[in-house]
């Protein structure tokens, strides 16, 4: 009888390693608002503002479409989405532990969970983008929880 024992994977959690993926996370949240402020500065010509918990990609002299709204708003769950499908098949692919270690890092320094918690709750980059699309606000939540 053959059996189909997966190996097992070890990751070290030491100060060093939370220390790095507090820091990585850090930079994936900028990364994410930083996507919103490139792609509102393509589409309206001028760089929109920022505060301590906020941006405002579009500025307001721009001439804001649907379209517009669309690519600015899913512009910084995309880099989120990329990370954790990377990770994702970086640890579907892996052969060493290493692997799956980063894998695992990019996936949850992406914060999937808090990308469903805040739509959960009625909030968050892909709520905006529904409600471009769907009037009713139950419906967007439904919507984006789904998918």
């Amino acid at each position: 009888m053959a059996t189909d024992a997966k190996p097992v994977y070890k990751t070290n959690i030491t100060a060093g390693f939370v220390i790095a993926f507090i820091s990585l996370r850090h930079i994936f949240h900028e990364l994410h608002e930083f996507a919103h402020m490139v792609s509102g500065r393509l589409f309206c010509g001028a760089w929109g503002t920022r505060d301590f918990n906020n941006v405002h990609p579009i500025t307001a002299n721009c001439d804001s479409s649907a379209i517009m709204g669309v690519i600015v708003g899913l512009a910084g769950p995309m880099v989120n989405y990329t990370a954790t499908w990377i990770g994702a098949a970086m640890i579907h692919k892996a052969k060493k532990s290493a692997n799956t270690s980063i894998g695992l890092v990019l996936v949850f320094c992406s914060l999937p969970i808090a990308r469903l918690m805040t739509a959960l709750f009625g909030g968050g980059d892909e709520i905006g983008v529904a409600r471009i699309f769907i009037t009713n606000p139950l419906i967007a939540r439904l919507v984006v929880i789904v998918l």
